[in-house]
């Protein structure tokens, strides 16, 4: 795995942690579609006790996979944060936890494309040195 494909980890955690959420809501909605329905039922024999335990158990799993996600979010995040150099440190969140492209970064951090960059590459050869120990691909 290169330095890049690394951080970029973090930017694909936020899209599975939306699909996972939405995957909550709608299985949520449907349930709450079928309880109103039997609310609606007079015949109150149809109900059944265990309607929410699909939900819980799917909450459960979302929630796990949440979590371990995010841990790998904060693990990116403290490696970021052991650069000496905060323009270093800038660059990567905002390239690889906002997501930002090199011309809104270089916008934000008022230097010039071609300046933000080098900074950018630099910056990977120096975290690649902390996450892999070693000077790898970036």
């Amino acid at each position: 795995m290169t330095t890049k494909q690394w951080l970029s980890r973090a930017l694909r955690i936020d899209g599975e942690i939306y699909s996972l959420m939405e995957t909550r809501d709608r299985e949520k909605q449907k349930l709450l579609n079928i309880v109103q329905k039997l609310d609606g039922d007079p015949v109150q024999s149809t109900k059944d006790p265990h309607k929410y335990d699909h939900l819980v158990e799917l909450n459960e799993a979302i929630d796990e996979l949440i979590d371990s996600q995010l841990e790998i979010k904060a693990e990116i995040i403290k490696a970021i944060g052991q650069l000496d150099k905060p323009t270093y440190r800038r660059i990567l969140l905002l390239k690889y936890i906002d997501g930002m492209t090199f011309p809104a970064i270089a916008e934000v951090i008022r230097f010039s494309q071609r300046h933000v960059e080098r900074m950018h590459g630099r910056a990977l050869l120096e975290i690649g040195g902390i996450i892999f120990g070693d000077r790898r691909e970036i």
